[in-house]
């Protein structure tokens, strides 16, 4: 790692900068542009430090009324945070006490935000991570609901915003290590109830997270690619005439193979007669 380059990321990540900075404004995709910097910076290194910053910022609260980039701040944040862990889990050294994973499926699923999730824990190092300067809490500007006059979220997370990047995080995190425990918790909703309360966006983040950690088992086939569609969902296709008919396509494939002059077996020139004559009957 090079310092000089993290403390010039640090200048444009706004928990990371001491007091006497803090009220500094920078453009939105600068900073969002720093977050992912700082991901690629400390990618596979379980850093103690950025990991906790990059986790409250996922669900860092509007400090101002510039909300229009706020998804996508979330989002890198949420992807910087999976390259910092990349690959490496739950088996990062001195990263248990943050319970990483359950804070991130509290983004994923909702619920009332909690001093812990809200980042209290992180600004006990305020800006350490440019030497120390200043003990300014990382939780500070996400704590304060009156900072922003446009968006009322009270104490709940938004899982709008937050949802995306945990996902991805937590793919990222689990990446080819087929943790089957964490796998099954990113399976589709298998009821018409529970599928109205997910987002269509979510179901395929979380079909692409569960993959990246179950990587030995991903198939390059049609077969394999039936099986990410939920039993629900096909039962509903089957229904409606639109999932696609198998027997059709291989009458379809024998019909090409007579025209092409291609042999067939008996068994297949039988069948083919058979509908042959059937069809001259029905034209009669």
């Amino acid at each position: 790692m090079d310092p000089s380059v993290a403390k010039m990321l640090y200048l444009h990540i706004p928990p990371l900068l001491p007091s006497k900075l803090a009220e500094l404004e920078f453009a939105s995709v600068v900073q969002t542009s720093a977050l992912m910097g700082a991901g690629l910076l400390f990618k596979s290194s379980g850093h103690r430090f950025m990991t906790e910053v990059l986790l409250s910022e996922i669900g860092r609260r509007p400090n101002s009324d510039r909300t229009q980039d706020r998804e996508s701040y979330a989002l890198t944040a949420g992807l910087a945070l999976g390259l910092v862990c990349l690959g490496r889990g739950g088996s990062v050294a001195g990263l248990a006490d943050l319970r990483i994973e359950d804070k991130l499926w509290k983004y994923i699923l909702g619920g009332r935000e909690t001093d812990a999730l809200s980042g209290q824990s992180a600004g006990q190092h305020g800006a350490s991570g440019i030497g120390g300067s200043s003990s300014q809490s990382l939780s500070a500007p996400n704590s304060d609901p009156t900072r922003c006059s446009c968006i009322k979220e009270g104490h709940m997370v938004n899982v709008d915003v937050t949802a995306p990047a945990a996902i991805l995080a937590l793919g990222f995190m689990y990446l080819k290590t087929n943790n089957l425990s964490v796998a099954n918790r990113m399976t589709i909703p298998d009821t018409h109830f529970l599928l109205d309360h997910v987002r269509p966006d979510f179901v395929l983040l979380r079909v692409l997270s569960r993959n990246l950690i179950m990587w030995d088992d991903v198939k390059p086939t049609d077969e394999w690619i039936e099986s990410q569609i939920p039993p629900l969902i096909r039962r509903l296709l089957n229904r409606i005439g639109q999932w696609p008919d198998k027997s059709s396509n291989n009458n379809n494939n024998k019909n090409k193979n007579k025209k092409k002059g291609g042999r067939m077996d008996p068994l297949e020139q039988e069948e083919v007669g058979e509908e042959e004559e059937d069809e001259e009957e029905e034209q009669a």
